[in-house]
């Protein structure tokens, strides 16, 4: 397969379906341009991406403004190979969110919590394992209301 992502170069193997995913939800948490680099001609490669480039929960979120653009906040030390030819190692893990819901900022201390935070989780790793993360680790995220979540 070329991958919904593929640019068809020599030795370009695109991108796969799950990556495809996680570079749009990553761009998006990021409040990055959303730019297409596929064949929106082809119907094929359309199927597979449409349930992602139009999934309303991940556009909501890029949209999203509560006076950050979004970010990582935790990379893991752990490393792997990604391009042996020119020495390349990536984090296995990567955490990144972005705030929702406009800033409280406490009288007290003038510390700004938010309410409202999309989180992403990253495997970068070659083999899927679970990933956890301590709501108390998210940067000013105000732990008092409901939770939701979403494999999207």
């Amino acid at each position: 397969s070329n991958g919904a992502n593929s640019t068809n170069g020599k030795n370009d193997v695109g991108l796969s379906l799950e990556e495809t995913k996680t570079h749009f939800a990553a761009w998006a948490i990021m409040s990055s341009p959303l730019f297409l680099s596929h064949d929106v001609t082809n119907e094929t490669v359309m199927e597979e991406v449409w349930p992602i480039i139009s999934h309303s929960e991940i556009l909501a979120i890029h949209k999203a403004w509560a006076g950050f653009s979004g970010g990582s906040f935790y990379q893991s030390h752990r490393t792997r190979s990604y391009n042996p030819t020119f020495n390349v190692t990536i984090p296995t893990e990567y955490y990144l969110f972005k705030p929702l819901v406009a800033a409280v900022v406490s009288e007290n201390n003038n510390d700004t919590h938010f309410s409202s935070v999309a989180v992403l989780l990253i495997n970068s790793n070659e083999m899927a394992y679970n990933m956890t993360l301590p709501f108390s680790d998210i940067p000013s995220l105000d732990c008092g209301g409901s939770i939701s979540t979403s494999t999207a």
